[in-house]
């Protein structure tokens, strides 16, 4: 089971995100890829193989 976050600089909003996967043979599930916050993106994957997984955010200055 891995969870990978990926938080947005001070200051600026989480607009959009994603991952990516590195996995050795076998298949992952993504549970979540989705905003934790307005400044955070998380990803939660489960599998039976050896994986890594890394979360990006997409960020920008909000001005109502």
């Amino acid at each position: 089971n891995v969870v990978a976050i990926a938080v947005c600089p001070v200051g600026k909003k989480v607009l959009g995100g994603g991952y990516t996967v590195n996995v050795d043979g076998g298949t992952v599930q993504t549970l979540s890829n989705e905003p934790v916050s307005d400044t955070s993106w998380q990803v939660r994957i489960i599998g039976n193989v050896s994986f890594s997984a890394q979360a990006f955010a997409v960020c920008a200055s909000v001005h109502p």
